[in-house]
């Protein structure tokens, strides 16, 4: 331990400074723990130390492990959240006050993910998802993906009306007993089963195409779904599984590689009020 900071510390006294020699160092020391990376970074750079704790450096039984990570992005206000109308598949927009609650998740995700790192983006085709997609986009300097399995729930004939009109009529699944295949009563709306089938192809699809980052944006239903897929979580155990996630959120999700271990990090926060 004692070596590699002193090195580090004579690279930096001496003007050999670039960020990868920095990080070449930290990969080659023996990491004991996480209270052991905490000093030893603290012999780095800003900008570096903030690469090492920010972008997925990990310290796991005396080796650096690089992760792999899934942000998961719920769609910021809409037209139907200040209308009171149902959602599903009814193609609202963002409102004035949802696209610069896009902007500063786009910002967030700008200054978490390296730009040199392999990124892809994917979202819902909803105008509303598609929207704050392009957004994120513009700001990572790549297009957005669009796959119609990442819609929210299909709520039929319900959709586009005063949300009170399906309160009124909308049958709540069981406490007990059939619950994935449950019909809701509402003409073309989908079953859960139905829902999360398609929500888990979605991300099946996109684990396909190699990547460092992945971006999903969804909307705040369809978005448990891609938390439980990631998770391996297989869609018969979705029955009564359920996360808080309020629109404009940001959920973050990791695969080591050295377990291949998926760990849920940080659930449901919201980048524009300073959660995460």
């Amino acid at each position: 331990m004692s070596w590699a900071r002193a090195d580090i510390q004579h690279r930096a006294a001496h003007g050999a400074d670039p960020l990868a020699d920095q990080l070449l160092v930290l990969g080659m020391c023996r990491i004991d723990g996480s209270e052991q990376l905490d000093v030893l970074t603290g012999a780095l750079p800003v900008r570096a130390r903030d690469l090492v704790m920010r972008h997925g450096v990990h310290a796991s039984r005396g080796r650096i492990v690089d992760v792999q990570r899934l942000y998961v992005v719920t769609h910021p206000e809409a037209t139907h959240h200040v209308d009171g109308l149902v959602g599903g598949w009814y193609d609202s927009h963002l409102t004035v006050r949802g696209l610069a609650q896009a902007e500063r998740i786009a910002a967030f995700l700008r200054s978490s993910i390296p730009a040199d790192a392999r990124i892809q983006l994917v979202s819902s085709d909803l105008a509303r998802t598609a929207q704050t997609a392009a957004v994120i986009g513009a700001a990572l300097g790549i297009e957005a993906e669009l796959d119609s399995d990442l819609r929210e729930k299909s709520y039929g004939i319900a959709e586009g009306r005063p949300q009170a009109w399906l309160d009124e009529r909308f049958a709540f699944p069981p406490a007990q007993g059939e619950r994935l295949d449950h019909d809701p009563a509402i003409d073309g709306s989908e079953t859960k089963r139905t829902w999360v089938e398609r929500a888990h192809t979605a991300v099946a699809r996109l684990e396909r195409i190699e990547a460092d980052y992945r971006v999903v944006v969804t909307h705040g239903g369809t978005a448990n779904w891609v938390i439980t897929a990631w998770m391996r979580i297989p869609v018969a155990a979705c029955g009564y599984a359920a996360f808080k996630l309020p629109s404009g959120s940001v959920t973050i999700l990791e695969e080591d590689d050295r377990f291949h271990n998926r760990t849920l990090v940080s659930l449901g926060k919201r980048a524009y009020d300073g959660e995460v």
